[in-house]
């Protein structure tokens, strides 16, 4: 009979458990995606923002002043302001290509030392150093109000540099991230466990060794399996045996469970596991001539090539028609009929006890 799986309860809840996860990580997903877009519409806000000149240093003062500085990068190739943008070309190190920045001081229309980067090699300080010194220079400038930059001090107090200049905000996403992999991480290191174990409970027990299971009739042990709930088993007949052979039609040759032939009794295999019963079967034999060969032939002849191609259930019928015996004479086929049917090919196979009628011609009197 098949056994009745009953659900775990521990499985269950650990399914729960990673549902209730997922959700977390999808509300954390939401939270950045909702940082992201208003870092964004922030940044856009900053950049429509009109740079006036109007506070601390003029649109000229503060072209002078990036012009000089960025001009003592020797890898800058041209330089260009625009307002509150500095434009720069710098060459590889290689020297064989260029790459492009920008540096953007427009603090919401206003100078006050604060920039943003944008730049095609993200891996170079240089577009970082431009702008720490002009904004170091700028911040003295603002500070001492002294309106003449040629005279100030090139040198670069990076801790007040830096305490003043900003770069592009990203959204802090690594952090929940690395959090969310590492609850889901443990959660399921506590719940792959019961999950195997609930699955495991849900498998079928074979219920016989393996070995125990050949010379067994094909029929029964189908039976067995069906009834222990397995829903995937095919048969394969294995044509090996003569007909001196029949008796061990019909027994297994082995019984593979995924491939596996060896196996014990309490094996454990999910319900719709792939099982193939191999058994014997007879050798299938092919008539050695058709109908129309045979005909006028001697019914002796025809016999012995059948019985020479395997043939082993034979009958003569013979038929009382002769009266002359001129153009028919004692002995010859008739028809030849295999499991009656006389239109047959000699690329058919049959059982080898399948009935074969030979029918002859005999003479009236006899």
């Amino acid at each position: 009979m098949s056994k009745k799986d009953e659900d775990s309860g521990l499985g269950l809840l650990g399914i729960l458990a990673l549902g209730g996860v997922f959700a977390w990580l999808r509300h954390e997903t939401k939270k950045n995606q909702e940082e992201i877009a208003r870092h964004e519409a922030e940044e856009k806000r900053r950049k429509s923002s009109l740079c006036t000149f109007k506070e601390g240093i003029s649109e000229a003062e503060f072209t002078d002043l990036a012009l000089r500085i960025a001009k003592k990068i020797k890898r800058i190739k041209s330089i260009s302001v625009s307002g509150p943008f500095i434009c720069g070309e710098v060459e590889s190190q290689s020297g064989i290509s260029t790459w492009k920045f920008t540096v953007d001081f427009n603090d919401y229309g206003k100078i006050t030392g604060r920039y943003w980067i944008k730049s095609e090699n993200k891996d170079s300080t240089i577009p970082n150093r431009i702008g720490d010194m002009i904004s170091n220079q700028l911040l003295q400038f603002i500070n001492k109000d002294n309106n003449n930059p040629e005279n100030l001090d090139d040198g670069i107090d990076k801790s007040n540099a830096e305490m003043h200049t900003s770069t592009p905000l990203k959204p802090k996403k690594k952090r929940n991230n690395l959090i969310g992999f590492t609850l889901l991480f443990l959660l399921g290191c506590m719940v792959f466990p019961i999950y195997k174990q609930w699955e495991y409970s849900k498998m079928i027990i074979v219920g016989a060794e393996a070995s125990s299971l050949n010379n067994q009739d094909y029929s029964s042990v189908y039976k067995m399996l069906n009834e222990a709930g397995f829903s995937n088993i095919s048969l394969n007949e294995i044509s090996d045996l003569t007909y001196s052979q029949i008796e061990k039609e019909g027994l297994v040759i082995n019984v593979s469970i995924e491939g596996r032939d060896s196996f014990i009794s309490n094996d454990r295999f999910p319900r719709d596991s792939k099982i193939i019963i191999s058994y014997h079967g007879l050798k299938l034999v092919s008539a050695p001539l058709v109908n129309e060969e045979a005909k006028g032939l001697n019914y002796i002849d025809i016999k012995k090539s059948f019985v020479d191609a395997g043939f082993v259930n034979i009958t003569l019928e013979p038929i009382q028609d002769i009266v002359f015996g001129w153009f028919v004479k004692t002995g010859e086929v008739d028809s030849i009929l295999i499991a009656g049917e006389k239109n047959y090919n000699t690329s058919d196979q049959y059982r080898p006890d399948i009935e074969v009628i030979i029918k002859y011609h005999i003479p009236k009197s006899n």
